[in-house]
């Protein structure tokens, strides 16, 4: 998302983020490469026949 690189540039620049809105929307933002060693683990877990897992890679 274009937030994230948005609200660096601001931060970095020493300047506030423009949040609109209330300010009460949520954002979950995971890196790509958090989402690789989700799935990689997912993929090598032990999985007991004929059951079924969710691994969500974020919190949201």
């Amino acid at each position: 998302t274009g937030v994230a690189a948005i609200f660096a540039a601001r931060l970095l620049a020493r300047r506030r983020p423009r949040v609109f809105e209330d300010g009460a929307q949520i954002r979950d933002l995971v890196h790509v490469s958090d989402v690789v060693r989700a799935t990689v683990a997912a993929m090598e877990a032990d999985a007991t026949p004929g059951t079924r897992s969710t691994w969500p890679p974020a919190g949201g």
